[in-house]
Parts: structure tokens; sequence; C-alpha cells
């Protein structure tokens, strides 16, 4: 549970048909962007504010497109062991795609949750034709084991993520043990 390994994502950024390449950083190194040009040359995208969060360490990745202007942008579930339970390096980054890959920092259009993640995913939960995310809680930093906090966040008036896992899913607030929640996080993960 503590080292984890560089976790990356691999998204056409720029709609170019290129791959484009993002690397998380660990505690103390800033998470990176790479833009692959047309002669497969990868170049650091500066645009995003990453160095401000280097503290944080992103567990999963996820490009989707969060505002629904038909470009993808960059969801950092942010989790780690170094920290203690409801650390605000856990909250987690929203990062919107202006276009051409310059990306605004729009952490605060989120419900901030301030657990460990895991995964997070992306879907139409709702029918309302925007993207809402199921966000997966790893674990209780120094109590392996022990139930933690997953959520669910509905897009609200476009880009307004909203906690609403207690009237979406009020069961993953249940306490099945651990045993039962055991098996329903490797579910999930399959």
């Amino acid at each position: 549970m503590s080292t984890l390994g560089p976790v990356r994502e691999i998204a056409d950024v720029t709609n170019d048909g290129l791959d484009d390449i993002f690397i998380v950083g660990s505690v103390g190194s800033a998470s990176r962007l790479f833009m692959q040009d047309d002669k497969g040359n990868f170049n650091l995208n500066k645009s995003i504010p990453l160095e401000k969060y280097k503290q944080s360490e992103p567990i999963d990745v996820v490009f989707f497109d969060a505002d629904g202007d038909m470009d993808l942008d960059l969801y950092l579930a942010n989790g780690s062991n170094e920290y203690g339970s409801n650390s605000k390096f856990f909250l987690d980054n929203l990062f919107l795609n202006e276009g051409n890959a310059n990306f605004i920092d729009a952490s605060s259009k989120l419900d901030q949750l301030s657990f460990s993640k895991g995964t997070v995913s992306f879907g139409d939960l709702d029918g309302d034709n925007d993207m809402d995310l199921f966000i997966g809680g790893r674990q209780i930093s120094g109590k392996y084991g022990l139930k933690c906090e997953s959520a669910i966040l509905i897009n609200e008036k476009k880009v307004f993520f909203k906690n609403r896992t207690e009237s979406w899913a009020p069961q993953m607030l249940k306490d099945y043990g651990t045993l039962n929640f055991f098996f329903i996080v490797r579910y999930q993960q399959r």
C-alpha cells in the first residue's frame, strides 16, 4: 500500500490523432503532461498548474469531458499513505481544457473529499448528458483493512461536482464489515 509506482494515463488531449501522456508524481514531485508532436517527440505541457499540488499524490487519473465542450479535461484522485485521515493533500483536482491543451484549475468546482482515493471512473449516472464520477476509497492511513470511504459525485450545472453518495448509493455508507467490503471493492475493480 505504500509504494505503488507511477500511474500514467494516455489520451489525445488536443484531438490531433496523437497520444499524449500524463505521468503522476509522488509526494514532493509534481505530475507532468507530455504532448506528442508530429515527429513523435514528447514535450512538457507547461499550461497546466500542477506544481502547486506537488505535495499531493494522484493515485488515479482520468481524462474525460467534464464541461461538455468536446475536449478532454483532467481529474486527479489523490491519496497516499504519507498523511493521516482528512489531510488537505487528499483533496482531488480538476483541470479544465480550454482548448488546445490549455488547462485551468477548476478544483474549486468539486465537493472536496478528504479521504485517500484508490480509483476514479466516469459515466452519465443521472442521464442528463454530462459526466458524473465514482470515487473509490483506497485505505485509511495507518489502519489497513478498515472500511474506507467512497463517493458518487454528480455533475450539476455544467461542472459543479456535488457529493450525492447518500442519495445515490446509501449502501456505500453502511458498515458491512471488512470482509464484505473487500469483495465489493474487488468486484468494482474488475
